[in-house]
């Protein structure tokens, strides 16, 4: 059931990305010849520093545009990294 707030494609995209990070943790595991647990803990490192990152671009955007828009130029900055 999903949390108060969160649409169908909301949910879906959750579901999505937590299918990818365990590939990602697993594939990481594997090449690093870690525990599972272990890479775990790399990628959620490594997500939290792209959040991060991801809270200051916003901030810079809001700087010269109103919240749409530097939701708009977000996205396009995500989907071009």
């Amino acid at each position: 059931m999903p949390l108060c707030g969160f649409d169908k494609k909301m949910l879906k995209g959750l579901t999505i990305f937590s299918q990818s990070l365990y590939e990602a943790a697993l594939r990481k595991s594997r090449e690093k010849g870690i525990t599972i647990e272990e890479a775990m803990r790399i990628e959620i490192e490594e997500m939290n520093e792209f959040l991060f990152e991801l809270d200051q671009k916003y901030e810079d955007f809001r700087k010269t545009s109103d919240v749409p828009e530097s939701m708009k130029k977000l996205v396009s900055w995500v989907e071009n990294r």
